[in-house]
């Protein structure tokens, strides 16, 4: 008696737990439109952010602060991530590009990424 009262309490519990509803899932913005910078621009967005950065702790004369430091830093790689993603999700990279992501892997630290697509870049261009 005791075993099923606590087994039915249970089940109670379980199917009155709220579920989100499937259809509110988050979506794009419909005037969303596609970064057509070039490899070479999306690396230095991303490689210059620092020195941007500190160019405006400067101007507003804040004192060094080694968490904000680290925040800076925090940030340089999400948008080198942000920005290795839009060059990844283009259908063609011509050699340059492969390079360029290359770069923006790295600043990312995402060391082998960063290999693999260096070794890419060398096959494409033994030259250099």
């Amino acid at each position: 008696m005791m075993k099923s009262a606590i087994l039915s309490s249970v089940l109670i519990l379980l199917f009155t737990v709220s579920t989100p509803a499937q259809g509110l899932a988050p979506t794009a913005k419909p005037d969303t439109k596609p970064d057509t910078r070039t490899a070479q621009a999306l690396y230095e967005d991303a490689n210059g952010y620092l020195g941007r950065r500190y160019q405006e702790f400067n101007k507003q004369k804040r004192p060094y602060d080694p968490k904000l430091e680290a925040q800076t830093k925090k940030e340089q790689k999400e948008l080198a991530v942000k920005n290795a993603a839009i060059l990844q999700s283009r259908s063609h990279l011509a050699d340059e590009d492969v390079y360029y992501l290359g770069l923006l892997q790295h600043l990312a630290g995402d060391g082998d990424a960063s290999l693999a697509a260096m070794r890419l870049f060398l096959k494409k261009d033994p030259d250099g």
